[in-house]
């Protein structure tokens, strides 16, 4: 599945693979996100669901194109791929690491499960 694009409607009509919505947006905002499949044939809720992704990806689009870009874990070496960039005008990078081991809970019962998180970091003396 390309970065840059969601694939087709799902399942897919080549491997019969169920991905769900967000699984291929998330895949797709990990670069420079473009949007697959037949918009027409969409439900209200797979529509509004887009409208939301759409709008999460704007909000980090800075990031993710001019920022820095750290894998944390891969698929080859086990059953997870997890990646973490950093807004490099800000400075700011705190390890993503412990996302790895206390993560959210994954989606399922889909092939392939996703979660997108936007950290941000607090102005001092809030909590």
């Amino acid at each position: 599945m390309s970065g840059s694009c969601p694939g087709p409607d799902s399942p897919s009509p080549l491997t019969g693979r169920r991905l769900s919505l967000r699984y291929r947006f998330h895949v797709a905002m990990s670069r420079s996100l473009g949007i697959g499949g037949d918009l027409v044939r969409w439900s209200a809720e797979e529509l509004d669901e887009a409208r939301e992704l759409v709008s999460a990806y704007k909000s980090v689009r800075h990031i993710v194109q001019l920022g820095r870009l750290h894998r944390l874990a891969s698929t080859r070496h086990g059953p997870l791929g997890a990646v973490q960039y950093v807004d490099v005008a800000t400075g700011a990078e705190r390890s993503g690491a412990e996302l790895i081991r206390f993560g959210p809970e994954l989606p399922g019962p889909l092939d392939f499960g996703s979660v997108f998180l936007h950290l941000k970091r607090l102005p001092a003396g809030q909590s």
